[in-house]
């Protein structure tokens, strides 16, 4: 989600139509709304507090558990996790060709 609004954020900045100490009063609060509700909804379906990303954290790096999961190809990702992830865009992706002029040369 952060990969999508940051260029916008970037460029509402650059055209200063937005200030840095706004933006990052914006920034914080929805940071802070989005980790609280992680907190309640995770900690509600796992029967106990926590927070996810923590946890993952925390089991990947400090505890190094994360190979109890399986372990792939450094390959996997370019020929099965990237194309299934990408393939959600490709209907959207010709839908914007067809309706959008200035986005055939893209998908072209």
């Amino acid at each position: 989600l952060l990969v999508l609004i940051a260029p916008y954020g970037l460029l509402l900045l650059a055209q200063k139509r937005v200030s840095f100490f706004r933006a990052a009063a914006v920034t914080a609060s929805a940071a802070a709304c989005g980790a609280a509700l992680t907190v309640v909804v995770d900690s509600f379906f796992w029967q106990r507090w926590l927070w996810p990303e923590l946890e993952v954290l925390l089991f990947n790096t400090a505890e190094n558990k994360s190979s109890d999961w399986g372990v792939s190809p450094p390959l996997w990702y370019f020929y099965s996790a990237l194309p299934r992830s990408l393939a959600g865009a490709l209907p959207l992706a010709l839908l914007g060709a067809q309706l959008e002029r200035r986005a055939r040369g893209a998908v072209a």
